[in-house]
């Protein structure tokens, strides 16, 4: 891949919006005309200090009427040398008049470029909003957090047990095994459903930890087996820890305990 061809072809906009975001109401812009960028950048020229900036891009004056700045017989006839001259300074002139509409269309320009690049940003809080009835903004479980942005890959994730607990082993820090069998809730051969329970392995947890940890795991649970897991599914966390843990030399109550849906 050829890097800088890449970084040339970024709009002024973009490099000036992240690289000088103070100057965005100071830009005086000169575009140059469009022809340059057949064999330069968008920017040919920069001063950030007296905030002048040169554009390969055609301005306002190339809108004005054909023939409005020249005719076609103005040149004919005459020492050609100074009805150029005088041809030159005119559209110099008018170059320098339309510096103020170049100037101010530029940083309307790095202004939509911000709100776009901002719309972009948040684009998955937008898109959760929308379709999901979801504010991740105001969820304050940061497991749910972070599980909220694979709502997008849904359709692909939901009834993949595994693939979930390779999600939980990366968003918890901690390994996690997985088991998938069958849940009785009577003694009816029919009154079964799968079961799917996720262990939680995390050694040596203080009582406050556990406690902040469970109730974060516990809203985690109902989030997964709302969007995850089929509706026929049971579905459990289990948190487990291979050692004893003690607390004032005594066991931590409720360890090794489980939560289910």
């Amino acid at each position: 891949m050829n890097t800088t061809r890449n970084i040339s072809e970024i709009r002024a906009e973009v490099l000036l919006n992240h690289l000088y975001p103070e100057l965005t109401e100071s830009w005086i812009v000169r575009n140059k005309g469009s022809f340059y960028r057949n064999y330069s950048d968008d920017i040919l020229k920069l001063d950030e200090k007296s905030s002048q900036l040169s554009l390969s891009r055609d301005g306002f004056l190339r809108l004005l009427p054909q023939g409005l700045i020249c005719t076609d017989e103005e040149l004919k006839g005459g020492d050609f040398s100074v009805k150029y001259e005088a041809l030159t300074a005119r559209k110099k002139l008018l170059e320098e008049l339309f510096i103020p509409f170049d100037s101010w269309s530029f940083r309307e320009s790095i202004h939509n470029e911000e709100e776009l690049a901002e719309l972009l940003e948040n684009k998955l809080s937008i898109l959760l909003k929308t379709y999901y009835g979801l504010d991740i903004e105001a969820e304050t479980n940061p497991y749910v957090r972070e599980f909220m942005k694979l709502l997008p890959k849904v359709s692909r994730l939901r009834g993949n047990f595994h693939r979930i607990s390779d999600v939980l082993t990366v968003l918890l820090n901690h390994r996690v095994t997985t088991e998938i069998s069958c849940y009785d809730w009577s003694d009816k051969p029919s009154d079964t459903q799968p079961l799917i329970s996720y262990k939680v392995w995390i050694p040596n947890l203080t009582r406050e930890e556990y406690i902040k940890l469970e109730n974060n795991i516990e809203g985690l649970l109902k989030f997964i087996v709302e969007w995850f897991i089929p509706f026929n599914t049971r579905c459990v966390i289990e948190l487990k820890t291979e050692n004893s843990t003690s607390l004032d030399n005594g066991l931590l109550l409720n360890y090794n305990t489980k939560l289910s849906l």
